[in-house]
This record gives C-alpha cells, sequence and structure tokens, in this order.
C-alpha cells in the first residue's frame, strides 16, 4: 500500500512520536545549527495512526527543535500501512548515505559564502580540505621542477590569488579540464586544446 497524503500543517512536538526502534544516529547538533540560521526549511513526515502521530522521516530534526524549544514542527501528515511505515523510515535513512558529490560545484557553492558557514553542517577545516590541490598523477601541473617530457622544455608559471574563491575556481578549473582532456597529458596539453575549442587561433604552439 502506497503512501497517502492528508495534510501539511503545524503539530504540537508533545503530540509526536519518534519512530520505534529508528536505526539512524544523526547529528543533531549540526541540525540544531541550521535551525537556528536558516529555520526549519523541511518538513517532517508523520504517520497517522489511530493513536497518534508517529514520526517516519525527520526523527533527529524533531529531536533538534526539541532541544531549541520549539513549540511546534511543520510536518506532512501521511496515512500507510505498517510495512509502508517500515519502507519509508529505511529508505529516508539509507538514501541521505548513497548519493556522493561533485566536489568541485561543492566548492563553488562554498565559495559565495565569504567564509561564513554557519549553518551549512560545512566548518573552514572542512573547506581548507576541500580546497587542496588536485592530484596530478606524479606530474607536477603546479608549476614545478618535474619536465613536460623527455628532451621538451618546460615553461613555468606561479599563480598568485587575490583570495580564496578565485584558488577554488581554479583548482576546479583544473580538475574539469583532467576530466574533459584526459588524454592530454600535462595540463599544459589540456589548455591547449581546451582554447583550440574555444577560440580557434591562439592555443597552438605555433600561433
Amino acid at each position: 500500500m502506497s503512501a497517502v497524503y492528508v495534510e501539511t500543517r503545524e503539530i504540537p512536538l508533545g503530540e509526536l512520536a519518534k519512530y520505534p526502534g529508528n536505526a539512524k544516529r544523526g547529528d543533531v547538533g549540526k541540525i540544531r545549527e541550521s535551525i537556528k540560521r536558516n529555520g526549519q526549511y523541511r518538513a517532517l513526515v508523520v504517520r497517522q495512526v489511530d493513536d497518534g502521530l508517529v514520526i517516519l522521516a525527520g526523527n533527529h530534526t524533531y529531536e533538534a527543535l526539541r532541544q531549541e524549544r520549539s513549540a511546534t514542527a511543520r510536518c506532512e501528515v501521511i496515512t500507510c500501512d505498517d510495512q509502508t511505515a517500515l519502507r519509508i523510515n529505511l529508505v529516508d535513512n539509507r538514501t541521505a548515505e548513497l548519493g556522493g558529490y561533485d566536489d568541485d560545484a561543492l566548492v563553488h557553492l562554498l565559495s559565495y559564502l565569504d567564509e561564513d558557514y554557519d549553518g551549512t553542517g560545512y566548518t573552514k577545516d572542512d573547506v581548507d580540505r576541500l580546497l587542496e590541490p588536485p592530484e596530478f598523477d606524479g606530474e607536477d601541473e603546479a608549476g614545478g621542477d618535474s619536465p613536460a617530457g623527455v628532451g621538451e622544455p618546460v615553461v613555468a608559471y606561479q599563480i598568485v590569488f587575490d583570495d580564496e574563491t578565485q584558488q577554488a575556481r581554479w583548482y576546479a578549473f583544473v580538475r574539469w579540464l583532467k576530466r574533459e582532456y584526459g588524454g592530454a597529458e600535462t595540463l599544459g596539453e589540456r589548455l591547449v586544446e581546451f582554447f583550440d575549442a574555444r577560440v580557434p587561433g591562439i592555443g597552438g604552439a605555433d600561433r
């Protein structure tokens, strides 16, 4: 039996019960930080049963709201059978773990916050780790002493960034180049291919 939507409304916390045996252990502290900064932006999913309302998804948001002394929580109320309720609880917890991140896109988004990461779940240390230079498979594409190839001349440049935003976007660009032009061995070759594809006439070594 699929779940049936009933309504969305504010419900006093005292009328809600956490899902019995919920196996997920969430970071209530981080959720509290988000609530303080952003408010409750996502409704709890609660099942309407004969003797009350049971939270199927959002048990840790409920706990964070309780610790923040909120009187109510915004809830989407549904009806379903016991098996569907169990499946909803399990899949809501599991799908949150199965996804991944495009680190370059993440860095790009975080760069707009001017180091004010309050309420995002990220800290400056997290962002610093994301900003670490990408690995270059043994070649020094950042401009070190490794040769571009046997017998080939090397011209090295040092890039100076004005801020972390510029640095983050450069590293994101370098990673993108590696994905798009993986057949090229060096950063220089990838840049040439990139410019050849977009601005014909300036990328080649003889131009």
